[in-house]
């Protein structure tokens, strides 16, 4: 299973400059359930992570998709439907960003984008050449 749908999609890829160097999708178990059997073994980097095995019945959800990794996918997979149907508060403005870095800009925003930078260019421009002629005829 991909991890995710650039690792696929090559105009995905393209659009958000996604590079998958490194990254098998062809290899079975790229994405498993082997995050429950570091976290098992306390071999994992977040505290939040150990904190998991301190209650009693999260640490048995824990072992159970360590040792079922069918359970865990058909759960996993259940989740992500779940969170998929989720809808935003009406009214809300959202976007999916190609380039998690930066918001995708509209036609008119990438024209209003490209003429504030080009009156920010001119302006450091002046700026610069005033300079210039104050300092020399002071």
């Amino acid at each position: 299973m991909s991890n995710n749908v650039r690792d696929t999609d090559p105009a995905l890829r393209a659009a958000s400059s996604y590079s998958g160097v490194g990254v098998d999708t062809a290899a079975r178990g790229a994405f498993d359930n082997s995050y429950y059997a570091a976290n098992l073994q306390n071999m994992v980097l977040l505290r939040s992570d150990w904190e998991l095995t301190q209650d009693d019945d999260t640490l048995a959800r824990l072992v159970q998709y360590r040792d079922d990794d069918d359970r865990w996918s058909e759960d996993f997979s259940n989740a992500m439907e779940w969170h998929s149907d989720l809808r935003p508060p009406m009214g809300a403005r959202l976007e999916i960003r190609k380039n998690c870095r930066l918001t995708n800009l509209s036609p008119g925003r990438a024209v209003v984008h490209a003429l504030k930078h080009f009156l920010q260019r001119r302006y450091n421009q002046m700026s610069c050449l005033l300079n210039f002629f104050n300092a020399g005829f002071v």
